[in-house]
């Protein structure tokens, strides 16, 4: 999986947000991101798998796999589902 190019990350007064930058712009197709969320993120600037995302961010925060396995699927599953990812 990796980001799709329509959208780019800003930082807007200490918040991060996902806006698409293609075709027309609703507030329905911006995403806020948490810091894990930036991170996926950023990771995903190149193409991984999902067991690459949770080992990378087990190691970077420090927790075991199975512990952030659903809520990261969940959460990627979201990015899939809005646009923001491509499988």
């Amino acid at each position: 999986m990796k980001i799709n190019n329509k959208y780019q990350l800003r930082n807007i007064a200490d918040m991060l947000v996902l806006v698409p930058i293609e075709g027309e712009v609703s507030m329905h197709k911006v995403l806020t991101l948490n810091e894990t969320g930036g991170f996926i993120w950023d990771y995903l600037k190149t193409e991984h798998t999902l067991e690459e995302v949770l080992s990378s961010i087990a190691s970077e925060y420090n927790v075991s796999v199975e512990d952030i396995r659903q809520d990261v699927s969940e959460y990627i599953e979201e990015l899939v589902r809005a646009g923001a990812i491509d499988v």
